[in-house]
């Protein structure tokens, strides 16, 4: 099952262009971050966000 998962991380990262070395919740984070700093508008929709590395 560890495999899988690290597998699922790989994939996940590599569709939103970040290393694959990069934690899940960091990823998230960051592109959070980005997406309300740029545009200075409401909180955008969560589900445009990567997941969270527990889920």
């Amino acid at each position: 099952m560890q495999e899988v998962v690290e597998e699922a991380n790989r994939f996940v990262l590599a569709c939103y262009g970040k290393p694959e070395t990069e934690e899940m919740s960091f990823t998230r984070q960051t592109l959070l971050a980005a997406m309300v700093g740029k545009s200075g508008k409401a909180m955008p929709s969560l589900t445009s966000l990567p997941p969270t590395t527990e889920a």
